[in-house]
């Protein structure tokens, strides 16, 4: 009977083994999955690791898992009793329920996943995550998974990276078993550091002594906090819990290892990624679970840390953030209003640029209307004005041509009667001589009336060589009598040796005329005080020959210096405004220039520069 059982046991085992493997192998059937965890749910590496975890391995297409969850929440040091009501409770709750993995979160999770394989399925895969040392562990050959690195001196580096001032380094870590464990693998790795640096070890002590130490830490150190899950009062605490206690009292930056410190108050570190821990091991059970076998070769040993570091700490201890390692995560990364409103306030500033510019467009256009019609008003004025003054100069024209001939008479008359006076008479001498300045006049007035006529008909200007200083002299002989009424006092500062200049010779006099007349004027309507006419030549060889007319007047506004060479432009209330701009037509059909400047202390200086004859046309 007995050698019955063993052919019908070894006929049927291997019947069951095949079933039970064809059933998982079936895509209809759900797969069913049992994750454990040795601590509380609400420990923070707990849930971003379940979170990934699951979303990863849910992600199957076409197939259907069953996520059965422990949260055993053991005690630091389970009781054999303890022990042995978990083992039949794990062997009532899952004996009907077919399981085709388990995933264990932690060493210990993974150590009660071993302990107790014969009550969940002898033959189940294991994927385990968040174990720092599985080499310690005895592993069956369907077991696998990602193991956790504590990249103690990583984050040492690039503490002092942040701070090369440091001397100093204050190892933190609470008095529970895996706290000292923590402690002791990074102790370890420091053997390696620096030379230059200190290291202090504070363990072993209330998380208050803990703060207060903390506090006084001088300048120059910073902390490294391990692990904090329970304190010498007994009080089991999580590492994130304690660190916010810490960060509060301590003086210095504190820098941690694991990720769920971030934004509790450590400046960074390289982390581990309980997050990309859950993600690595949701991969290798999605392996698993389409018919992989995998075993202790193919643990993930590398990609789970990440350098990461809180914005908000970075900007508390004044650390640059240029000096992060490459590639660092920086989180909490408070926004200013440009980053978070950048094309709100690009829209906006397109708006108000495009509204500006018409606006600007339509004042340009509107300044330019009004500009127009200013100017259309102005030659309307002045094409008015032209008409009137065409009318004169035709007029002038005709005048010219009947006064000439009486002025030829007078001359001819005062000729006759200059040949009839005896000079040897008592008055002979001075009639004759009075006679004399008559037929000059009267031919210097036919002479202007004759050029009149010629200008007037559009005639070429007759040059030749002219003396500048005998103009000068002639003009102000004629007009002596009513600079002496006006009681003006004339100042002649005359070159002497000037080079002839060629030109129209009645014109050049006008011109002179008009200047000496305008400063008369100017003089005429001041405020009483001295009345001084100065007029000047000077010529440096080889330039021009500059002629100056200085008066003592009223001057003109600084706008009105250039305008005043302008036609019907006049500062008298019953001038023309046509004396100066003529005076700059006949200069420049001369070949000069003709400008004006206002004196420092008062009146107006006019300055002609007139083009000296070439030596061939001497």
């Amino acid at each position: 009977m007995r050698s019955f059982g063993v052919v019908v046991a070894a006929l049927v085992w291997p019947l069951l083994a095949w079933t039970a493997h064809a059933t998982a192998a079936d895509p209809d059937q759900p797969r069913n999955v049992l994750v454990l965890y040795a601590d509380s749910r609400l420990l923070p590496a707990i849930v971003e690791g379940d979170t990934a975890f699951r979303s990863t391995v849910a992600s199957i297409p076409g197939v259907q898992v069953v996520f059965h969850t422990e949260f055993l929440d053991l005690p630091p040091t389970p009781s054999a009793a303890y022990k042995q009501r978990l083992r039949d409770l794990l062997r009532v709750k899952y004996q009907d329920v077919h399981l085709d993995l388990i995933m264990a979160f932690a060493p210990r999770a993974l150590r009660i996943a071993l302990d107790h394989r014969d009550e969940l399925g002898p033959t189940v895969p294991i994927v385990f995550a968040a174990v720092d040392s599985p080499e310690d562990l005895e592993l069956p050959g369907d077991v696998t998974g990602v193991q956790m690195t504590i990249s103690a001196m990583d984050t040492l580096e690039a503490a002092l990276r942040l701070q090369p001032e440091t001397r100093r380094v204050v190892v933190v870590a609470g008095s529970g078993g895996l706290d000292q464990r923590w402690v002791a693998a990074v102790r370890v790795v420091f053997a390696d550091a620096p030379t230059h640096l200190e290291f202090t070890y504070v363990t072993g002590l209330s998380l208050e002594a803990v703060a207060t130490r903390l506090a006084g830490l001088p300048d120059g150190t910073i902390v490294l906090l391990v692990a904090f899950l329970r304190d010498t009062d007994g009080r089991n605490l999580s590492t994130p819990e304690a660190l916010q206690r810490l960060a509060k009292s301590s003086r210095v930056p504190i820098y941690g290892l694991g990720g769920p410190l971030m934004g509790e108050g450590i400046v960074g570190g390289r982390l581990v990624n309980f997050e990309s821990q859950g993600t690595q091991a949701g991969r290798l059970a999605v392996r698993v679970l389409r018919g992989e076998k995998l075993g202790p070769a193919d643990i993930v040993t590398k990609g789970a840390n990440t350098y990461m570091f809180d914005w908000r700490q970075l900007r508390r201890w004044g650390l640059q953030e240029s000096r992060l390692p490459p590639g660092s995560v920086i989180r909490f990364r408070e926004l200013s209003a440009w980053e978070r409103y950048r094309w709100s306030i690009i829209g906006a500033l397109a708006l108000v640029l495009l509204e500006s510019v018409l606006i600007g467009a339509l004042m340009v256009q509107r300044s330019r209307r009004k500009r127009a019609e200013a100017e259309t008003s102005m030659q309307r004025n002045q094409l008015a004005h032209v008409q009137r003054v065409t009318a004169v100069g035709e007029l002038a024209a005709t005048l010219a041509h009947e006064i000439n001939q009486p002025l030829g008479a007078i001359v001819s008359n005062a000729e006759a009667a200059s040949r009839l006076v005896d000079p040897a008479g008592a008055k002979g001498a001075e009639l004759r001589e009075t006679l004399g300045d008559i037929i000059d006049d009267g031919q210097r007035a036919s002479e202007v009336i004759r050029r009149l006529r010629v200008m007037l008909r559009t005639g070429a200007p007759e040059h030749a060589p002219c003396d500048v200083n005998r103009l000068i002299a002639d003009v102000l002989h004629f007009l002596a009598a009513d600079l002496a009424r006006a009681e003006i006092s004339t100042e002649l500062r005359l070159q002497e040796g000037l080079p002839v200049v060629r030109g129209d010779r009645v014109q050049l006099q006008q011109v002179i005329l008009n200047l000496v007349l305008n400063a008369e004027d100017a003089m005429a309507d001041g405020d009483g005080g001295p009345r001084r006419l100065i007029v000047e030549t000077a010529a440096r060889a080889p330039g021009p020959v500059e002629i100056c007319v200085r008066d003592s007047g009223v001057g003109v506004k600084d706008g009105d210096v250039e305008r005043i060479f302008e036609p019907f432009v006049t500062t008298k209330v019953s001038g023309l405004g046509m004396g100066l701009s003529i005076s700059r037509s006949i200069v420049e059909a001369h070949g000069g220039t003709i400008r004006a400047e206002r004196n420092p202390d008062r009146g107006l200086s006019v300055h002609v520069r007139l083009t000296v004859r070439a030596a061939h046309e001497r």
